[in-house]
């Protein structure tokens, strides 16, 4: 049942943000997701040239943080922006 309600919860939704000194960004961004106790799916760090990167986090959040979430993400040293895709739909069910 936790299961359940977990799913129910959380909402699905990836941000995509673009950093400069990957590594270091990367590092920060990490800690603060394990410190805010959220969960990534998956993470891709895809290079952009001149130093910088997109890193794509995929993850579960409760649907009343998404917004605070990312705007904590935007204030984090080496972050240039921070874009959120969200779900339009919830966890489908198939037949």
């Amino acid at each position: 049942m936790s299961n359940f309600l977990t799913e129910v919860v959380k909402k699905a939704c990836s941000f995509v943000i673009r950093i400069e000194m990957p590594t270091q960004a990367a590092k920060d961004i990490l800690e603060f997701m394990v410190q805010r106790k959220i969960g990534l799916d998956t993470m891709q760090m895809h290079g952009a040239g001149n130093g910088e990167a997109i890193l794509i986090l995929y993850c579960q959040v409760e649907r009343d943080r998404v917004r605070h979430i990312q705007n904590s993400l935007e204030k984090i040293n080496g972050i240039l922006s921070v874009e959120l895709l969200e779900a339009k739909t919830a966890n489908m069910v198939k037949l």
